[in-house]
Parts: C-alpha cells; structure tokens; sequence
C-alpha cells in the first residue's frame, strides 16, 4: 500500500533565516569616516609606544623615574628618601600597564593603590621635623614638582592603551612618586610641614586632577 509523500518541511528547526538588515548609505560613509580616524589616529610616536610589549613599555616609564630618583639622591636632601620613593614610583608605574588581554585589576585594587601611596610620601614627610613656613619656600619646591609630574603623567599617558581607565590613578601616583622622589633628594629644607605642603601636596592634586577628569571622560 503506497502512502502520499509528507508535506515540506523546511530543513532547519528554526526556520528560513532572518533577512539582513539594509544599512542607510549614510550610515555606512558614517562608520567609513569614524573607522579611517581612528586608523589615523594610530600613527607617530604614541601609536608606536602604545604598540610595544607591556615590559617594554613599562621599562620606558620606570628608567625616566628611576633617573630622577638617582639625580635627586646626589642633592643635599635624603637620599634615602629619593630612592625610597622612586621605587614606589616605578612600582606604581609597573602595576599601571598592564597587558590587555589580562583582566582588570579588582577595583578595591585599584582604589587602594593611589591611597597607599599618597600614605607612604605623607608618611615620610611627618618625620622631617622643623623647617621653613614661608608660603614662598614651599612653592619653590611645589612648582617644579608639579611640571615633573606632569611630565611623568604625559610620559605614562602615551604608554597606556587605556589612558581614561582608572589605572590612570595608579598612573597619577606613580608620577606624583616620581615627583616626590627628586624632590626629597635635592631639597634640603625639610620640615614636616614644608614636605607636606611643597612635597606631598604634588602627589595629592595630581591625583585629585586625574580622578576628576577620569571621572568627567566615563560620565
């Protein structure tokens, strides 16, 4: 006894596949346009930087403050100090690059980094006893600590492949330690309140910039 054919049915469980959406001319000239920026964007020196090894490019911000540490140390301040404080410094820089296929450090991490160090130079400006209270003394350090951590930042900011993350703050601390590192070799006024106010105040608005404009960009 022959039986009829069954109806067709279509191959796969899930039926015909979805049509594909037509993109508006426009909108394809849009992404077009955003795509040849952002390839121009990769080029010069901080595409080059960006494009290198993580140890490479941690190598590349360490010596800089590595260097200011050992020229500081031969000033007539603390030369303990100095080196102290720069290898926190390139500590702080090492941690602050990290490979991007790695995962993010915990945010606790992360928040905690800038704190300790912040805690480590205050720290070791409340043992330098009497010194100079002048306005103008603690500017005379506070001034060039400023532009060596600003340099340090911009040095650290060509490094990163994701400068508007919060490793920025790990960033930011490694150049206020930077900063702090010369400064505690070359100056020989001391004082706790001169180091507070012309030496550790560099490392604290350098980072009190740094999260405010982190803070703005992941608004």
């Amino acid at each position: 006894m022959r039986t009829s054919s069954p109806p067709h049915v279509d191959a796969s469980p899930l039926g015909p596949p979805p049509a594909e959406p037509e993109l508006d001319p426009a909108e394809l000239a849009a992404m077009q346009a955003t795509l040849e920026e952002r390839i121009e964007a990769e080029r010069g020196l901080r595409a080059w930087l960006r494009s290198r090894p993580t140890p490479v490019r941690r190598l590349v911000l360490a010596l800089p403050i590595a260097g200011l540490a050992l020229f500081g140390s031969l000033g007539a301040g603390s030369r303990a100090g100095a080196l102290g404080l720069g290898l926190v410094g390139a500590l702080l820089a090492a941690v602050s690059l990290r490979p991007i296929q790695l995962p993010a450090w915990p945010r606790a991490v992360r928040l905690a980094l800038p704190f300790l160090a912040l805690a480590f130079v205050a720290g070791f400006s409340a043992f330098g006893g009497a010194g100079p209270t002048e306005l103008g003394a603690h500017l005379r350090c506070f001034a060039p600590g400023m532009g060596i951590a600003a340099a340090v930042l911009g040095l650290w900011w060509a490094c990163a492949r994701e400068p508007l993350g919060w490793a920025g703050l790990a960033g930011a601390s490694a150049a206020g330690g930077a900063a702090n590192a010369f400064l505690a070799g070359r100056c020989a006024m001391g004082g706790a309140q001169h180091l507070l106010l012309g030496h550790a105040s560099v490392l604290l608005l350098v980072l009190v910039l740094t999260a405010a404009v982190l803070a703005f960009a992941r608004r």
